[in-house]
C-alpha cells in the first residue's frame, strides 16, 4: 500500500515536471518566433504605422493554436491517468493472483519466444506492483520446483511403508470379500432353509384350515340337528296357564260370615266385582285354595267374599294365603292375543272384558304379549307362542277370572241407548 502511494506521488511529480517543460518549450517557441518575426518585419519594413493590425491578427492566431495545445495537453494528461489507474487495478490483480503469464510472440529477428510466467529471470523492479508480484510468482515457482524435485526423486518414489501399508489394506480387502461371500452363502442358506420351512407351515396351515372347515361343517350339522329337536321340544311343550303369580295376600279371614281381608285396594287399582284365585305353595307345590270375589274397596285394603273353597278341612283358607289373577296387574297392564273360533263370546266382547278390567289387547303375536287366549283352530298362533315362550289359557280360563259384572259389548250399547 505505501509502494502504491509513493508510486502515486512520483507519478504525479514527473507529470508535473512534464506540463512545465511543455509550457516552457511552449512559451520559449513563442518569444522567439516573435523576435524572429519581429526581426523579419523590420527587415521587410513592416514596422511601420499600420502594421500592428497585421501582428495582431498574427498573434491571435498563435494564441488560439496555444490554446489548442493546451487542450490537447489536458487530453493527453486525462488519458495518463486513466491509465495509470488501469494499471494499478491490474497490478493489484496479478498480485493477488500471485503470477502472470505472458503469451509466446515472435521477436524482431521473426524468432518465436515462448510463453513464460514473468518475472522468472529477475528482471523489474521490486518497488513497483509489477516487480512485487515478479517477485511472488518467482517465489512460488521455487517452492513448487522444489516440492516437485523432492517428490519426483527416486528416493521419494520407493515408498515400502506405504507399498506396505497397501499391500495390508488389500490383503484385509480380501479378507473382508472373502468372509463377505461366506457369510452371503450362510444367509442364502438360512433363507433356502426358513423358505422351505416356510412352505411346510403353509402346508400344515392349509391342512388346519381344511381340517377346522371340516370341523365347522360338522358343528353346523349337529347345531342344525339340536335346533330341529329344539323345536320339536317346544312344538310338544306349549306352556298352558296352570299357575298363578301373587298380586296379594290375605290380612284377615272371617270364617263365620265367610269373608276375607286382603292387602290391595283402590291404589293397586281393585274394583269391586274382580275375582281372585287363592293360592299357596306347600313344599314347593302350587296349592290351589279357591275362589274369592271382591265385595268392598278401601284405599290399601280391599274386602271379599269366599266364592269358591276346595276342601275346607284339608287345605282351608287361611292368613298368609296369596291372590291372584293374570288380567289384574297393579302396574303395567298384562297384554293378550286372541286367536282361533270361540264358543262362549266372541272376539269383540272378549276383547272389551279384557279392556274394561285393565288389560290391553294386541292383534298380532310379538315379544312383550303375556298370554295367547287360544281356542279352536289357532295352529299358528300356538306356533308362534312356543317361539316366543307365551303362556296360553283357553277361553274357559279367561272367563274365569272376569268381573262377574261385566256384560258384552251389544248388552252395553243398549242399556246407552
Amino acid at each position: 500500500m505505501n509502494m502504491a502511494k509513493q508510486f502515486n506521488r512520483s507519478g504525479n511529480a514527473g507529470l508535473m515536471v512534464m506540463i512545465f517543460l511543455i509550457i516552457f518549450t511552449v512559451i520559449f517557441g513563442v518569444g522567439a518566433f516573435m523576435s524572429h518575426k519581429h526581426i523579419k518585419l523590420v527587415r521587410l519594413g513592416l514596422n511601420e504605422p499600420g502594421s500592428e493590425v497585421k501582428i495582431d491578427n498574427s498573434i491571435s492566431r498563435l494564441q488560439d493554436k496555444i490554446d489548442d495545445e493546451k487542450r490537447s495537453i489536458r487530453e493527453h494528461e486525462e488519458r495518463i491517468s486513466n491509465l495509470k489507474r488501469a494499471t494499478h487495478y491490474y497490478d493489484l490483480q496479478i498480485a493477488s493472483l500471485g503470477e502472470f503469464y505472458r503469451e509466446e510472440y515472435k521477436d524482431a529477428e521473426d524468432q518465436v519466444v515462448p510463453g513464460a510466467f514473468l518475472g522468472l529471470n529477475g528482471e523489474g523492479d521490486v518497488h513497483t506492483h509489477h516487480g512485487q508480484a515478479n517477485k511472488l510468482i518467482q517465489h512460488q515457482h521455487d517452492i513448487l520446483k522444489m516440492w516437485e524435485q523432492h517428490y519426483g526423486s527416486t528416493q521419494r518414489q520407493d515408498t515400502p511403508e506405504l507399498k506396505k501399508a497397501a499391500k495390508a489394506f488389500q490383503d484385509a480387502t480380501n479378507d473382508i470379500i472373502t468372509e463377505g461371500g461366506e457369510q452371503e452363502d450362510s444367509i442364502n442358506a438360512t433363507i433356502d432353509r426358513l423358505n422351505e420351512e416356510l412352505d411346510k407351515l403353509k402346508e400344515r396351515r392349509s391342512a388346519l384350515e381344511a381340517d377346522e372347515r371340516t370341523q365347522t361343517a360338522i358343528k353346523q350339522t349337529r347345531r342344525g340337528k339340536l335346533e330341529t329337536q329344539i323345536r320339536r321340544l317346544l312344538e310338544l311343550e306349549l306352556r298352558w296357564l296352570k299357575q298363578l303369580e301373587s298380586d296379594g295376600q290375605i290380612l284377615q279371614t272371617g270364617v263365620d260370615y265367610n269373608f276375607i281381608i286382603v292387602n290391595i285396594g283402590a291404589k293397586e287399582g281393585v274394583k269391586p266385582g274382580m275375582r281372585f284365585e287363592v293360592f299357596n305353595h306347600e313344599k314347593g307345590t302350587y296349592l290351589r285354595k279357591g275362589m274369592a270375589e271382591v265385595i268392598k274397596v278401601d284405599r290399601t285394603i280391599s274386602t271379599c267374599r269366599i266364592v269358591i273353597e276346595d276342601n275346607t278341612k284339608k287345605n282351608p283358607i287361611a292368613v298368609g294365603d296369596h291372590i291372584g289373577n293374570p288380567i289384574f296387574h297393579a302396574g303395567k297392564p298384562k297384554v293378550f292375543v286372541l286367536a282361533g273360533e270361540f264358543k262362549m263370546y266372541n272376539k269383540d266382547d272378549l276383547t272389551y272384558f279384557i279392556k274394561k278390567a285393565g288389560g290391553e289387547v294386541s292383534p298380532d303375536l310379538r315379544p312383550g304379549v303375556d298370554f295367547l287366549v287360544a281356542s279352536w283352530r289357532s295352529e299358528s298362533a300356538q306356533d308362534k307362542a312356543r317361539e316366543y315362550d307365551v303362556l296360553a289359557m283357553d277361553e274357559a280360563t279367561l272367563v274365569k277370572y272376569l268381573h262377574t259384572t261385566f256384560t258384552t259389548k251389544r248388552k252395553d250399547l243398549k242399556e246407552k241407548k
